[in-house]
């Protein structure tokens, strides 16, 4: 199968291979598109080496590959290549550090994608397309709960998207299971583990016997050719053993990363959960042992946006409301209300797009995350106070 897909935006034409990630841009129509899909391997067409090698690559489709470049293009070029849907904020689990919280988890109330009639979601989808829209990460919550998530993943696979689910995987449907790989442009499976000790990880997710059921069926998932990943929060109750989590999974041969840190609720009221966090001292040494984990970024160029929030990503939670990123709970509109392409370019998604790094006052960042910074701290530019500190902490010791 063809591992292709194209978006035309303001008359230019952006390839991408999903296997391999890489795009090329052309200044061709649709018609020119359909010609060069059905051509790029006749010899009298005297392609250049880098077309052919763009159509040709048929691998595993893995948006591991894809994203920085989905990024960058839509950086160059302003227009939103990726993006975050939340299906429903029910999970099967009750994680002590979930930014969701207790009541959303539990709510047995039907998302606005769950209410969505099929056409509905045929013209959403249509929508993120003409906007020029690559990948759709499907996340919650749980989105195997959402009985709609079948339909939403046909649909997108149909209209050529790249697709994503972050899911605890405490189970997943047979229908998925039934999706052949090769054929679909399902480009990535994440999931969460906390510790490869079950005691610990079950204690963090409040729900015995679910590590164990979230490793069945994510080798299950690799068995059928599916690209998984690990994702593990750092937090007080996993340091510990993350020496051991980090082992299991190479051992495994799983792709594994340790995210940092542990953010507040973005729905309903803070109860602290910053508090989960591991101490300065902790980090420096995780860092010691982990060189890299500190991403510096040169702010230095002040007209340069601070990240890709609002301008090659943005989210949409499950009551329809529109944010610049999934990090940054500050609706900016709302679905329902509004075309999705009137939202991206209305003047409050315009706000965040707009954000330079000269509006931080510093020159050199270290893990910089706005969102983190407005969840913790209640601004866009102040950093917490304790990430701050782990940072310096880490550095000191060399980390």
């Amino acid at each position: 199968m063809n591992k292709t897909i194209y978006r035309i935006v303001d008359g230019l034409a952006h390839i991408m291979n999903v296997s391999s990630g890489e795009i090329m841009t052309f200044e061709i129509d649709e018609e020119d598109v359909g010609f060069l899909y059905e051509n790029w391997s006749n010899p009298k067409l005297d392609l250049a080496p880098d077309v052919k090698s763009l159509f040709s690559d048929t691998g595993q489709a893995n948006t591991r590959h894809c994203r920085s470049h989905l990024n960058s293009l839509g950086m160059d070029f302003s227009f939103p290549t990726i993006v975050n849907i939340e299906l429903n904020r029910r999970c099967s689990l009750n994680c002590i550090h979930c930014y969701v919280g207790e009541k959303e988890i539990s709510s047995k109330t039907q998302s606005f994608f769950e209410r969505m009639t099929t056409e509905q979601i045929n013209s959403f989808l249509d929508e993120l397309k003409k906007l020029g829209v690559f990948l759709i990460v499907f996340t919650g919550g749980e989105p195997f709960l959402n009985k709609r998530l079948k339909e939403f993943v046909h649909l997108g696979i149909k209209k050529k998207f790249v697709i994503e689910i972050f899911s605890n995987l405490q189970f997943v449907p047979k229908w998925f299971k039934e999706l052949s790989q090769l054929e679909t442009m399902i480009g990535r499976i994440q999931t969460s583990v906390y510790s490869s000790d079950h005691t610990i990880h079950d204690a963090i997710t409040r729900r015995p016997g679910s590590l164990e059921r979230t490793l069945t069926n994510l080798c299950d998932l690799v068995k059928l050719g599916f690209y998984v990943e690990v994702a593990t929060p750092l937090m007080k109750m996993n340091y510990s053993t993350w020496p051991n989590t980090k082992k299991f999974f190479k051992e495994c041969g799983y792709h594994q990363d340790f995210s940092w840190p542990i953010v507040e609720e973005y729905y309903g009221q803070h109860t602290g959960k910053i508090s989960l966090n591991i101490s300065e001292e902790q980090f420096a040494a995780f860092c010691q042992s982990n060189p890299g984990f500190i991403l510096e970024t040169d702010f230095s160029e002040v007209q340069k946006p601070i990240c890709e929030m609002g301008i090659s990503l943005f989210s949409i939670d499950a009551k329809g409301n529109v944010y610049p990123c999934s990090e940054i709970p500050i609706p900016v509109g709302n679905i329902a209300n509004s075309k999705v392409e009137e939202i991206y370019k209305s003047e409050e998604m315009q706000f965040y797009r707009n954000l330079k790094c000269g509006n931080t006052g510093i020159k050199i960042a270290r893990n910089y995350c706005p969102g983190t910074n407005l969840t913790t701290t209640g601004t866009l530019f102040g950093q917490p106070d304790f990430i701050v500190r782990s940072i310096e902490a880490a550095i000191q010791k060399g980390g």
